[in-house]
C-alpha cells in the first residue's frame, strides 16, 4: 500500500498510504523502534520513474521476478495501480520479470487494529465459477501478453493465495469446473496451458493440489503479524 489507490481513499481518507500507519505508530516496549522511516522516503509505487527505481535496485540486488499481490473482489479493484501504472509503464521494466498472485483474502481495517478478529472489515471475498473466469480473463486482457510476464515450461503463472477458502466457499468439484475453465480461456487467447501455482505452502496437500491441476506450490513470505499489546 506505498501509494494512493481510489477505493482505498474512499474508505481511508484522501491521499491515504499505508506510510500514514507507520508515521503514527508507537513505542509498545523498551528499545522498540518505532516510528521508523524508509530509507528512499516516502515514495509512490504507481508512479513509472519510482517504479524503474525499485525495478533498478532489485536487479542489481540480484533479484530476476517480482510475484505482485493482486486483488480482485468479485471485480472490486484496489492498489493494482503500483503493477499498471507504476512497474509495467516504467521504461525499463524489463529487467524484472513479473507475475501476479491473486491475494483473493477478506480485507479488514488493520491500520492500525487491536486484533485481528476486532478489525472491521472493508470488503469480503465471494466466489464463483463465473467470477474465477473474470478474474483471468482479467489477467489475460492486461498482463498476460506482456514479454516479461513470468512463464515456467512456456505457460504463464497464476499465483492463488488462499486456496483452502475458495475450496470451503466452491466445494472441490465447483473449483475444479473454475480451473479448468480458466485453463480453458488461456488457451483460446492464444497463451497456452495455464500454471496455476498455490502461493501459501502446499506439501500436506499435494494429492490435492495434482488433481485440480495445479503445477507447483510455494510459501508467500515468512511474516508476522502484530495488533498492538504486548
Amino acid at each position: 500500500a506505498y501509494h494512493p489507490s481510489p477505493w482505498m481513499e474512499e474508505r481511508l481518507g484522501k491521499g491515504w498510504t499505508e506510510y500514514k500507519t507507520l508515521r503514527e505508530s508507537k513505542t509498545l516496549f523498551p528499545g522498540h523502534s518505532m516510528p521508523r522511516k524508509p530509507t528512499l522516503g516516502e515514495f509512490n509505487e504507481a508512479d513509472p520513474e519510482w517504479a524503474q527505481r525499485e525495478i533498478d535496485l532489485a536487479a542489481k540486488s540480484g533479484i530476476t521476478g517480482w510475484m505482485i499481490d493482486w486483488y480482485w473482489h468479485s471485480g472490486t479493484m484496489f492498489f493494482h495501480e503500483q503493477l499498471e501504472q507504476g512497474f509495467l509503464k516504467a521504461p525499463d521494466n524489463a529487467k524484472l520479470k513479473f507475475a501476479v498472485m491473486w491475494a483473493n483474502h477478506d480485507w479488514k481495517n488493520y491500520f492500525p487494529a487491536a486484533s485481528p478478529e476486532g478489525a472491521p472489515m472493508l470488503i469480503k471475498q465471494q466466489y464463483s465459477v463465473e467470477d474465477c473466469v473474470r478474474a483471468i480473463r482479467y489477467a489475460i486482457d492486461h498482463y498476460f501478453h506482456a514479454p516479461n510476464y513470468w512463464r515456467i515450461g512456456n505457460e504463464p503463472v497464476f499465483g492463488i493465495y488462499d486456496l483452502p477458502g475458495l475450496l470451503k466457499t466452491l466445494g472441490e468439484d465447483s473449483a475444479r469446473r473454475a480451473f479448468d475453465l480458466m485453463r480453458e480461456e488461456t488457451r483460446k487467447a492464444g497463451f497456452g496451458d495455464l500454471h496455476l501455482q498455490w502461493s501459501q505452502s502446499g506439501g500436506s496437500m499435494a494429492g490435492k493440489l495434482e488433481k485440480l491441476g495445479f503445477k507447483s506450490a510455494t510459501q508467500y513470505h515468512p511474516f508476522g503479524w502484530t495488533y498492538g499489546g504486548r
